[in-house]
């Protein structure tokens, strides 16, 4: 067996919480995309999400990640309760001095473009940013929480929890009838209070007790915390760069980059999600032996792009069809749902970046080391930067695709340097291959065809097929195989 039994069932448990979770984050962005379509409104407040919505997710899976890795190296003789009411409290009253200092921030810039008289993108966005700032606050508190129930083996209550501002934004959503955002901003700041509530209820009736704050283990934390919240924003800022750089080619583009992130990165992440909930805490338990986590890795990595692969494929095949069932029509003119759909098949492999990129930064976190992945990451968005400057200006979007692409593979080679030597290396392309040579003939197989149904069908079906073929040819389970134990 390549899994254990155990893996299967505490994965097929996280998966179906994260795919609770990110269902509902689609379903709001999908109705977000038929309520406010591809406008300058919309634009808006894709601007305005960044710091506080974007930001917050940084801090809420730093903070979750990396606690884990904390309580991990603990003794048995710490007293976990006092450290973790130390550990809210700090973060808590960082987070209330960040609230603090955006919303003045963000104040000054509103006033003082309302005062001058303009009315631009810039200063709609900083409007629709002022009643979102709540989630800045209460979603690191939820990571926190949801890290230490993580540790103590509640893996599935970090995406249940995650279910609900997605959820009252459905609801905000569904409230919504004159194009307004402003229900929306309600949803997921009342979702987010009740997350943060939620998950300190299951950590106090789980047993932590609120006792006196113990404030050491803090300076160990945000060490850990800081680099590995640069580590996680990477994914943030390709998208905030490509936003940026939407902004400049005209109305609507910002909406259309930021529907094509969510498209591509919501089903890699509950793939993501589940392999990385399942397997860190066992990493985290193989610090220092680095033979055993590299092999736990490595068959990670190779179950986790057996998923990834067809779904890349169906993305660049499908593309149109795709685009055009999760968007809808009514709010987007033909035009722009085939500019759209032609951009999501250009950003089809970078799902399989992004994948590797993430389950690859969770895996150096787990072993203390988040400023080889934070280094990679910028080192991949300087190259991602070079590489859309190079090329010519009337590609558009599509320079974003070919950059974003090429940066994020870098990310995922550079940490697989961080974590590799030449045997380990050999290991993994065994462990990978079976996941990645069907592709080249599936790919054939699919230009064959000439609807995108068709293509996306065949191409998965040969995958599937050649797969199979290679799992008896390579022999992929071998019989002194060990398990992957969550």
């Amino acid at each position: 067996m390549l899994v254990s039994r155990r893996f299967l069932k505490v994965a097929t448990g996280v998966g179906a919480a994260t795919l609770l979770c990110k269902g509902l984050a689609a379903a709001q962005q999908l109705m977000l995309a038929r309520t406010l379509g591809a406008t300058e409104m919309a634009d808006a407040f894709f601007l305005a999400q960044v710091l506080p919505v974007l930001l917050s997710g940084l801090l809420y899976n730093a903070l979750s990640a990396n606690v884990v890795v904390v309580l991990a190296g603990l003794p048995s003789s710490v007293n976990r309760a006092s450290l973790l009411s130390g550990l809210l409290l700090q973060v808590a009253a960082c987070m209330l001095l960040v609230v603090l200092l955006v919303f003045l921030g963000s104040l000054l810039f509103y006033t003082g473009s309302a005062g001058g008289g303009t009315n631009t993108l810039w200063q709609r966005a900083a409007q629709f940013q002022l009643p979102l700032l709540p989630i800045l606050f209460f979603q690191p508190i939820a990571g926190l929480a949801a890290g230490a129930l993580q540790s103590n083996g509640n893996i599935a209550a970090s995406p249940l929890s995650m279910s609900l501002p997605y959820l009252f934004g459905v609801i905000g959503l569904a409230f919504t009838h004159d194009r307004s955002p402003y229900p929306l901003a309600l949803g997921l700041v009342s979702g987010s209070v009740l997350q943060g509530v939620s998950l300190c209820l299951a950590l106090h009736f789980a047993g932590a007790q609120w006792a006196k704050p113990i404030f050491g283990n803090g300076r160990q934390l945000f060490k850990l915390v800081l680099p590995g919240l640069g580590c996680n924003a990477i994914s943030t800022l390709y998208l905030v760069s490509d936003r940026s750089f939407a902004a400049s080619l005209g109305v609507g583009q910002v909406a259309a980059i930021s529907y094509i992130y969510s498209i591509v990165t919501m089903p890699t992440q509950i793939l993501v999600n589940t392999v990385v909930s399942v397997s860190m805490p066992h990493w985290a338990k193989l610090t220092g032996n680095r033979g055993e986590f590299a092999d736990s890795l490595g068959r990670a990595l190779g179950l986790l792009l057996l998923a990834v692969v067809p779904l890349a494929l169906c993305l660049h095949f499908a593309a149109s069809p795709i685009s055009s069932i999760l968007l809808g029509s009514s709010a987007f003119v033909q035009s722009k749902r085939d500019e759209i759909a032609a951009l999501l098949g250009s950003f089809a492999l970078a799902s399989i970046g992004f994948a590797l990129k993430d389950t690859l930064a969770a895996a150096l976190i787990s072993q203390r080391k988040p400023a080889h992945a934070l280094a990679g990451g910028f080192f991949s968005l300087l190259v991602a930067w070079a590489v859309r400057t190079s090329l010519p200006g009337d590609l558009g979007l599509r320079a974003a695709a070919i950059a974003t692409t090429i940066g994020l593979f870098t990310a995922a080679g550079v940490a697989m340097w961080s974590v590799a030597n030449r045997e380990w290396l050999g290991n993994l392309w065994a462990r990978v291959r079976i996941a990645i040579v069907p592709a080249f003939p599936a790919i054939a197989a699919g230009n064959v065809t000439t609807t995108p149904e068709a293509s996306a069908t065949v191409a998965v079906l040969v995958y599937g097929l050649f797969v199979l073929g290679s799992m008896r040819c390579w022999d992929w389970t071998p019989a002194n195989t060990r398990h992957i134990e969550g």
